[in-house]
């Protein structure tokens, strides 16, 4: 699912839910916070070593 990795989990599990593909919301909103996660440590890190 790559929605989740462009635009996030909210509209990765609408997706998922309106294609009837229900096995794949929880995952779809796990991927996405992770990533929101990441990425925040990524930024958190990149301004420090940058600033």
């Amino acid at each position: 699912m790559s929605n989740t990795v462009a635009v996030g989990p909210a509209t990765a599990a609408a997706m998922a839910a309106g294609k009837r593909w229900h096995g794949l919301v929880t995952p779809g909103v796990m991927f996405g916070v992770l990533g929101y996660a990441v990425a925040n440590f990524i930024g958190v890190a990149l301004t420090q070593w940058l600033g």
